[in-house]
Parts: C-alpha cells; sequence; structure tokens
C-alpha cells in the first residue's frame, strides 16, 4: 500500500524558485480551495489552520514540491500550486500539479476461501 504522495510543480525554463514562496493548495469536488502550505525557505514556511504536520514541502532549482505522509483517504483531492515573488506582490498559478486518488486493489476468490482487500493511493 502507497503511504507517501511526493506532487511536483516546476517552473518555465529560465525562471528559478529561489526567490519565490511557494504555496499549495487542496481542492475537493463542491469546495473551495483550502490552503494547505507555503514555503519560502527552511526557516520561513508555515501550515495552514488545522492543516496536520503529514503535509510538507520544499523547493528546488526550478521546482516546489509538496509530500503528503501516512496518506488518508480524506487526501484525496486536486493539489494546485503557486508562487508569489514579494518584490511583485502577485501570485501566479503555475498548473494543476497532481491529484490524489484511492484505488482499490482487486483480488479473485475462489468459494470458500476467505480473504480481504484494502485500498492504495
Amino acid at each position: 500500500m502507497v503511504t507517501t504522495a511526493r506532487l511536483t510543480c516546476t517552473l518555465s525554463s529560465g525562471f528559478h524558485v529561489g526567490s519565490y514562496y511557494v504555496s499549495w493548495y487542496q481542492q475537493k469536488p463542491g469546495s473551495p480551495s483550502r490552503f494547505l502550505w507555503y514555503y519560502y525557505s527552511d526557516s520561513i514556511s508555515e501550515l495552514g489552520s488545522g492543516i496536520p504536520d503529514r503535509f510538507s514541502g520544499s523547493k528546488s532549482g526550478s521546482s516546489g514540491s509538496l509530500t503528503i505522509t501516512g496518506l488518508k483517504a480524506e487526501d484525496e483531492a486536486n493539489y494546485y500550486c503557486t508562487t508569489w515573488d514579494k518584490n511583485l506582490r502577485g501570485h501566479t498559478v503555475l498548473q494543476a500539479c497532481g491529484e490524489v486518488r484511492q484505488e482499490p486493489t482487486y483480488s479473485s476468490v475462489k468459494k470458500g476461501t476467505l480473504t480481504s482487500s484494502s485500498s492504495s493511493a
């Protein structure tokens, strides 16, 4: 069973995330986007209110990453990455960076046998 998801979004060629804040949002169908986390450096980062510390992130070169450990069914959603240049004071949505989906594990069952199934992300 997969228990960790890592989502990465990358700036266009020639751009570097070093001087940008990278933020992540979670959106579930029919619900508004939920702020998860922002990261500028190891000393300047913050989780959103009520967000568990299973969510973390980093940035390097032209990419920003979000890591979700101990995946739960409630983590199934679309995830969006934005950048913020404090000098320009503007946000840019980079892309819909990824999604976390639960997929059932299937097994064949013969008459008279007992089995169990589980889900993985």
